[in-house]
């Protein structure tokens, strides 16, 4: 009972107040006074005998330790609420303390100990409230989906979402349907994946916390960057970016320069992928987040290796594979075994490569994931050997993935090398038919982003397929010659270098008009229309 001398209950509603507002400002120094107040609001509740109200600060503190990193804060604090919980039988309260402390040991990467917990407190949320079902289960599905586990995430993501329906939590509501975008946008389901994230960004709005509203737009930039939006991925990542504080959330930052990083690749600027990589990395190191860390690490080996460093290349996919096994990440030991199949494939060791890839493939299958890029490696795989029938299978496999997921950068490789493949079969129409419709999804692509660098650097990248196109013509033009493909051709060609010529000009723009005379920058404007003109022909 309360005694002469404690706060009133007025006086410990206004600390918790002013402590949520502050949590809300989201940046480090004011994430700090608010646990400051979130501690003496505990203590204070304590000395009025509400040990519920209590529990629920402490683990306020335990949820924004966790965003500036201070895991041993956050670890106390909960297990703190565990015992008051405990001590009056508030299974609710036991239940999301468990499921916070999950997150905070998965953070630590004690992984095994993570999975316990969760389990835990699913255990016990079966005799609890609905709020209790939806937190223990969306600590589970966000493990699983952290650890790249999509067929283990989809159960725990689809439960959550069930229960949120019917909470008043409207954070955890939006943490929700952030995850079930997630967990729709990886086997392709875009529309609904926007859907999602989108519902959690107005929520986030709706309770002002500036924190949930730029995870969404960077996560809204993820699904649009595998889902073939490239310049509006690079809006969201800009923009989240942008309205990032320094100090907190190392963990949601580097995923935007994994997304630049994915940008970059894409349109084969393998330099700047290389510079977004090493960024994420530092960040999960800061915080010794190898979870994080891991899940990088194999495709930066791969960059590594193409940029010319390979002593280093192969250092990082050495310990990827370290981690890999540390944290049982198979997703991880899949990416792995396929950049080893790479690795052997350079060095023409082309068995030992469908080894390696035939491998990554089961793994990632196991986890839930039918990537078309391993078909597509696999397909390279044995066209090399001059198993053309097995080069078709897989190349025919991963087109119909990319089609599936409208990956359309995937998707004009697929039937560019669909067609080498009809052309070495001398099946000149088939051949015709693919690169032709390459084509056209390349053009689509390149349309679709307005930086120029990144316009000129995937132009250059593809450029043999225009190539393709050309010679397949000239070799129909042989066999018909009055059919005129000939002059189709020509044309094609002239396409392809207008295009390329304009994108040099549009690269050099700012120096081109400089303090240049006007009449020039008139003439430059005119000449641009033209080959604007020329290149759609």
């Amino acid at each position: 009972m309360a005694i002469a001398g404690d706060p009133t209950r007025q006086f410990v509603l206004e600390q918790e107040e002013m402590a949520e507002q502050l949590g809300m400002i989201w940046n480090g120094e004011e994430i700090r006074h608010a646990i400051d107040l979130y501690s003496k609001a505990s203590e204070n509740w304590l000395k009025l005998n509400e040990k519920k109200r209590a529990s629920d600060c402490l683990r306020e503190i335990g949820k924004l330790s966790l965003i500036i990193h201070d895991y041993k804060k956050a670890s106390a604090s909960l297990q703190q609420a565990l015992k008051i919980d405990r001590r009056i039988k508030n299974i609710e309260g036991q239940v999301i303390s468990l499921s916070i402390l999950s997150q905070v040991e998965e953070h630590k990467n004690n992984v095994d100990k993570s999975r316990g917990l969760f389990n835990k407190a699913i255990r016990l949320s079966e005799n609890s409230t609905v709020y209790s079902k939806a937190y223990a289960n969306f600590a589970a599905g966000d493990f699983y989906l952290r650890h790249a586990n999509l067929k283990s995430s989809e159960d725990f993501v689809a439960e959550s979402e069930t229960y949120s329906k019917n909470i008043a939590d409207l954070d955890l509501k939006a943490k929700i349907l952030l995850n079930s975008g997630i967990s729709h946008s990886i086997p392709g389901n875009y529309p609904t994946a926007f859907i999602k994230i989108k519902k959690a960004q107005k929520l986030w709005e709706k309770i002002g916390s500036k924190r949930g509203k730029v995870i969404s737009i960077s996560t809204l930039g993820f699904v649009q960057a595998i889902s073939d939006q490239k310049q509006k991925a690079v809006e969201n990542f800009t923009s989240a970016a942008s309205m990032f504080p320094e100090g907190v959330d190392f963990i949601e930052r580097a995923k935007i320069f994994m997304g630049f990083a994915k940008i970059h690749h894409d349109y084969g600027q393998e330099d700047l992928t290389e510079i977004n990589f090493r960024k994420a990395i530092e960040l999960y190191r800061r915080i010794n987040y190898e979870t994080g860390e891991v899940v990088v690490l194999p495709n930066f080996s791969n960059i590594l290796i193409k940029n010319g460093k390979k002593t280093e290349g192969l250092e990082i996919l050495k310990r990827s594979i370290k981690l890999a096994e540390k944290l049982g990440n198979e997703f991880v030991h899949a990416l792995s075994a396929e950049n080893y199949g790479l690795e052997h494939f350079k060095n023409g060791q082309i068995d030992e490569a469908i080894t390696k890839l035939l491998k990554a493939e089961e793994i990632f299958l196991k986890t839930g994931l039918n990537l078309a890029r391993t078909k597509k490696n696999l397909g390279k795989a044995y066209l090399k050997k001059g198993n053309y029938k097995s080069a078709r299978k897989y190349f025919d496999k991963g087109l119909r993935e990319s089609r599936k997921n409208r990956d359309f950068i995937e998707i004009g490789e697929m039937l560019y090398l669909l067609a080498s493949l009809s052309k070495l079969e001398s099946k000149f129409e088939q051949a015709l038919i693919e690169i032709e419709e390459a084509i056209s999804v390349t053009e689509s692509v390149y349309a679709d982003v307005l930086n120029n660098q990144l316009r000129r650097s995937y132009l250059s990248d593809v450029f043999d397929r225009y190539e393709l196109f050309i010679n397949l013509l000239m070799k129909m033009h042989k066999r018909f010659p009055e059919k005129g493909f000939e002059i189709k051709a020509l044309q094609a060609s002239e396409r392809s270098r207008s295009r390329l010529m304009l994108e040099v000009i549009k690269l050099s723009e700012a120096d081109f008009t400089r303090d240049a005379d006007p009449i020039l920058i008139l003439k430059e404007k005119t000449t641009l229309e033209r080959l604007n003109a020329k290149s759609n022909e």
